[in-house]
């Protein structure tokens, strides 16, 4: 468990170069591993599709990484989110 939670806190920028737009396709739809759509200020005037996107994404803490670029609790916020929206974002 230690050493999981290191690796998952070490993630640096690198990572996103090599990993963020590793390609996954699921039914005929594309995703990125950790790769957000829209910048910062862009999710803030649409925020469901930061919510969209964030779950689209098959890496959720790196999406959160790659997209706010701060050293935050990332995988208190994921946690938060579940909470929040347990099966994922609301489709209308």
């Amino acid at each position: 468990h230690q050493v999981h939670q290191a690796v998952r806190e070490r993630v640096n920028r690198f990572h996103f170069q090599d990993f963020g737009d590793f390609r996954f396709f699921n039914h005929g739809d594309q995703s990125f591993l950790a790769r957000p759509k829209r910048s910062l200020p862009g999710y803030c005037l649409h925020p469901k599709e930061l919510i969209a996107d964030f779950y689209e994404s098959q890496w959720k803490i790196g999406f959160f990484k790659a997209l706010f670029r701060l050293p935050l609790p990332y995988e208190t916020m994921w946690r938060m989110l579940k909470r929040i929206f347990p099966s994922g974002p609301v489709k209308q």
